[in-house]
């Protein structure tokens, strides 16, 4: 797999897969110092030259919130198989109850969670910096990967294909 710096473009294309994706794993530090990864649903990408804001909703009394408001340095890991997207975000996480940022980002699929709306009392915003992030993309199909992998392992060599991109 070749390693390369993400250029402007691709930066510009990585948040929009980043945000059709969607859901994505959160892992933060919790008490004791044990990681923990938990599912959250991506509301919004704002995209600042060569890195981002990604947020989320998460409840205002939950070990997310409280993960984050102790050790705010988080993990976000993307995976879309059926796009071939795989990519890893590292940030700082801060907790907030912006109503105004929240009426923006609503949609009536989050009454599912936060049944009264953006003005819920449990409802909290998620906001990553990201600092940091790395993508893996293969260059070829599904068919031509298994492949690779399987020449791979017949001749003791390590598959070649795909990209790697990195940016901060």
């Amino acid at each position: 797999m070749t390693t390369t710096s993400a250029t402007a473009e691709d930066r510009k294309d990585i948040w929009k897969q980043i945000e059709d994706t969607r859901f994505a794993f959160l892992t933060t530090l919790s008490e004791g110092n044990g990681l923990r990864a938990r599912p959250v649903t991506t509301q919004k990408v704002e995209a600042e030259g060569d890195t981002g804001v990604v947020w989320f909703f998460i409840p205002q009394d939950g070990e997310m919130a409280k993960d984050a408001q102790a050790n705010p340095r988080v993990l976000l890991t993307y995976t879309d198989g059926d796009e071939n997207f795989y990519a890893s975000l590292s940030g700082t996480a801060r907790v907030s109850s912006d109503a105004a940022k929240a009426r923006e980002m609503w949609s009536k699929m989050n009454e599912a969670w936060f049944p009264d709306g953006p003005g819920d009392p449990n409802l909290a915003l998620l906001r990553v910096k990201i600092d940091h992030g790395e993508t893996w993309e293969p260059s070829t199909n599904k068919m031509m990967q298994f492949l690779s992998i399987a020449v791979a392992a017949v001749t003791h060599t390590t598959p070649k294909d795909g990209v790697h991109k990195t940016f901060q």
